[in-house]
């Protein structure tokens, strides 16, 4: 088994049928809404852990911390716009846009599922990866670490 990691900063990656310019429209207005909610219950920090191998994935733990150590995330509702991949027969797979009221929470948990597809797509898939998205409110920063696992079959005739 081997494994590969690497650390990016949040970026407007693509999906089908969002263009780039809309897509970092987005990510930045989903970073910012998620951002302002956390300020208002003083936290510093967020770090978001996932995981996944054959064919499903997850976020793992959400993990907030404010100046004093570790605390809940504010119970306040997010409004922002969000995508989603639907299908139909006059246009096949597309990506459609809206506006969505989700808790901060599961928020959270949408972006950081939306960043890490953008990504690593397929993360999710045969052997899977992990990794944790970081959440830095104090510097308006959102770091994602990476680990892909991976595996090669090797024969050897003698």
């Amino acid at each position: 088994m081997q494994t590969s990691t690497n650390s990016n900063e949040a970026p407007s990656a693509s999906a089908a049928g969002v263009s780039g310019e809309s897509q970092s429209a987005i990510v930045q207005s989903a970073k910012q809404a998620i951002m302002a909610a956390l300020k208002t219950g003083a936290v510093t920090v967020v770090r978001v852990r996932y995981e996944g191998s054959g064919d499903s994935g997850q976020v793992e733990e959400i993990d907030a911390r404010d100046e004093h150590g570790e605390v809940a995330i504010p119970e306040i509702t997010v409004s922002c716009v969000q995508w989603h991949t639907v299908w139909s027969r006059e246009r096949g797979e597309h990506a459609e846009e809206g506006v969505v009221d989700s808790p901060l929470s599961e928020f959270i948990e949408y972006f950081v599922n939306m960043l890490v597809r953008q990504l690593h797509p397929g993360w999710e898939i045969n052997e899977g990866s992990f990794g944790a998205v970081t959440f830095d409110v104090v510097d308006n920063k959102v770091t994602v670490e990476h680990t892909t696992i991976s595996s090669n079959d090797e024969t050897t005739h003698c």
